[in-house]
């Protein structure tokens, strides 16, 4: 009669697994970004979502995108840049695609945006080059399912983002003034307020300095 070994618990059957994002995660990624982080791009909806982490997997050298997972399903999402000005000038490429074009479009009559929302998130982005000088590394986007939040899975898709950094790498990130949540999540998790650009608050990593 084989050993079979101790019988698996609850927690284990339900293991958190943390891997680099595929090409084959996007659909479900932007679902629940839509789903979790309504914010002006998420509202935008698809195709741009889905384009826009499709470039970010194009240039592995610049991005870092990780998924947590339970079981198959996709339940956090990090990704971020090593250098905002090559991901800011990839993404503005995007903006001239004819379905971002269509998508913006569509979102604006349905009413999910406002011109005047785009036109102060690109405001706000050009404040932060010129605020910022060097590489300004930062985090992109950040979500954990609701149903799963307040159990670690923020701090372990962070972890692991700073452990594909260089040392000493200073990590931004900017989160929106009415984002109280958000807010209270980097201060307790090591981050500093720095600036506020627009309708944004700049926090920077303390341990990165």
């Amino acid at each position: 009669m084989g050993y079979k070994g101790a019988p698996q618990t609850n927690s284990m059957k339900h293991a958190i697994h943390i891997r680099t994002m595929r090409t084959t995660d996007i659909h479900s990624v932007s679902r629940l970004h839509m789903r979790v982080l309504p914010t002006t791009i998420a509202r935008i909806g698809n195709p741009y979502l889905s384009n826009l982490y499709a470039k970010l997997l194009e240039d592995a050298s610049s991005h870092l995108a990780l998924v947590a997972r339970i079981d198959d399903q996709i339940i956090g999402v990090i990704t971020a840049t090593k250098d905002l000005y090559i991901t800011q000038r990839a993404l503005q490429r995007m903006l001239f695609y004819p379905t971002t074009i269509i998508a913006v479009i569509r979102a604006v009559l349905r009413h999910r945006v406002k011109v005047a929302e785009l036109i102060e998130r690109m405001s706000t982005e050009r404040q932060i080059r010129i605020r910022f000088h060097g590489s300004y590394p930062t985090i992109l986007t950040f979500f954990v399912d609701t149903a799963h939040q307040h159990k670690g899975i923020g701090k372990k898709l962070l972890v692991e983002v700073q452990k594909h950094l260089p040392k000493n790498t200073k990590l931004y990130v900017d989160t929106e003034m009415t984002n109280t949540h958000a807010q209270q999540w980097y201060s307790a998790h090591g981050f500093k307020k720095i600036d506020t650009i627009g309708p944004n608050i700049i926090y920077r990593h303390q341990n990165s300095d």
